[in-house]
């Protein structure tokens, strides 16, 4: 199934890292995993974006946890984490870390 929104919304600058991963978890990005994704991000300055790849929801701040388990990822969905500013580089690598468990 293609993305209907392939593209991060203009408002994030090109050069913005992006990370897309699939979820697995049978609840989806609830409450608990978005904590997990929110404290992982605690120490990065810059801004952080997470959608709903495939449905092409606009993306939410992926430092509020409230935000994050109200963007609808279920499992099955694939996320779209952008980054960008200061810190980017170590936040995609905290993230990733994360992801891989």
């Amino acid at each position: 199934v293609p993305p209907r929104h392939a593209a991060p919304p203009e408002s994030m600058p090109a050069d913005a890292l992006t990370i897309r991963f699939a979820l697995d978890d049978p609840n989806g990005l609830h409450t608990r995993p978005a904590a997990l994704l929110v404290k992982a991000l605690a120490g990065f300055p810059g801004q952080a974006r997470i959608r709903n790849y495939f449905a092409g929801t606009p993306p939410v701040n992926a430092r509020s946890i409230n935000q994050v388990a109200l963007a609808n990822i279920r499992r099955g969905d694939v996320a779209e984490l952008v980054l960008w500013g200061e810190g980017a580089e170590e936040a995609r690598a905290a993230v990733s870390r994360l992801i891989a468990g």
